[in-house]
């Protein structure tokens, strides 16, 4: 968890975007107009890996179902409906249902609140396959001066990456060239309104104002545009924020607590 924060902190620092093209282009061993050679490619991808955010070991659906039924609690109903259906089964008098309708509510009361917290506790467990979602399967680079669509996993820092209207963008760039290039980071920071690409105007300090950047998962609305990648997978913004927030623990709530206590009291 600290790790993970820290990363995120440590974007706050970043100077890709602000210390210039030439500068950009001689970090990443690269050309403005011809971008990496293919054996260049292959090569910073066999060092640096695929451009994919790392997939977390996710406790299998069965297990989380399976724990939100046997909790501490619902042992002691489903222990109690089963009581139930005993005495109902071993009274003298069958025509008494109350054994049976009272094991019947507790073993529904039971079965339906723990699917409910099933569903709750899921969602958490959904949201690394939502991150995953945010990169195209195909991506358009700038290799040995010419244009090629390669899978986007293959993408390596230093690449000239070629982003249209209506597609995501598949790394963090810096974009050098843009053609009316505007983007939504709407997946990233909320902001409902586009921004718009200008590489000419002022670089800023902070990455997230800055107008020379798109950032991985963000989709471009308009226009086109060519950037260096710089970052990749797990290094991306996106990829520092999924981090964060598979590695979160989930803190207990005053209210949380308080359950708990009243469970333990009337479980006594």
């Amino acid at each position: 968890m600290n790790s993970a924060i820290s990363g995120t902190e440590a974007i706050r620092t970043w100077d890709d975007h602000s210390i210039g093209i030439p500068a950009l282009c001689e970090k990443f061993s690269t050309n403005i107009e011809t971008g990496l050679t293919d054996a260049e490619g292959k090569a910073k991808h066999a060092e640096v890996g695929d451009n994919a955010l790392t997939k977390k070991n996710a406790v299998p659906w069965y297990c989380l179902f399976l724990h939100e039924m046997i909790g501490f609690f619902s042992l002691l109903l489903w222990f109690g409906s089963a009581l139930c259906f005993i005495g109902y089964i071993i009274q003298p008098d069958k025509d008494d249902k109350a054994n049976l309708y009272l094991g019947i509510v507790l073993a529904a009361v039971t079965f339906i609140t723990g699917c409910f917290s099933y569903a709750q506790s899921s969602k958490s467990a959904e949201m690394m396959s939502q991150f995953e979602n945010f990169i195209p399967p195909i991506a358009v680079i700038i290799r040995d001066g010419r244009e090629q669509k390669i899978d986007a996993k293959l993408i390596v820092p230093g690449d000239l990456v070629v982003v249209k209207g209506g597609e995501n963008v598949p790394c963090d760039i810096c974009v050098f060239r843009s053609n009316e290039m505007k983007v939504s980071n709407a997946s990233l920071t909320g902001e409902s309104e586009d921004i718009e690409i200008d590489p000419d105007l002022k670089t800023v300090k902070n990455i997230f104002e800055t107008k020379n950047v798109a950032f991985f998962g963000t989709q471009c609305t308009a226009g086109s545009g060519v950037g260096i990648c710089f970052r990749i997978g797990d290094a991306t913004v996106i990829g520092q924020i999924a981090n964060l927030a598979s590695s979160a623990e989930s803190a207990e709530t005053p209210l949380s607590i308080e359950i708990e206590r009243f469970i333990k009291i009337i479980s006594s």
